[in-house]
């Protein structure tokens, strides 16, 4: 009992700790912003957000007509879109969703690769691809 207490406390204090380290670096560079004088002509994407950024992008082959494809990625609240070629062209495509996990049954035999688009809730976006995977049927 006494363990999980101090594990609790430890916890509450880290995502107190981190929760600070942001506001202060919101407060700073709101700062920052209002002594510029510089006139911006572009709409501004979100300065207190981080683009998303790809770690990996694995395919796994299941059996002869499954695969699979896991996606890791660094950002704020990611949706993943899914774009499956066969032999070099574009057969399938998947809108964003919430989910880093895709599976894909193929129709026939060939070589198979998918280009994974990731987009945070600031609508900033990456672009990663697979490894090739051979499907034989």
């Amino acid at each position: 009992m006494k363990g999980k207490l101090v594990a609790l406390l430890l916890v509450v204090s880290l995502i107190v700790i981190s929760g600070c380290s942001n506001e202060t670096a919101k407060n700073e560079e709101s700062q920052e912003n209002s002594n510029s004088t510089e006139e911006k002509t572009e709409p501004e994407k979100s300065t207190n957000s981080i683009e998303p950024k790809f770690v990996n992008v694995m395919i796994e082959k299941v059996d002869s007509s499954n695969f699979y494809v896991v996606t890791t990625a660094d950002g704020e609240e990611l949706s993943y879109a899914y774009y499956v070629s066969k032999d070099g062209e574009i057969i399938d495509k998947f809108e964003y969703k919430r989910d880093a996990h895709f599976s894909y049954t193929v129709k026939e035999p060939g070589s198979y690769k998918v280009t994974v688009y990731i987009k945070d809730r600031n609508g900033n976006t990456a672009k990663s691809y697979s490894t090739e995977v051979q499907m034989e049927m």
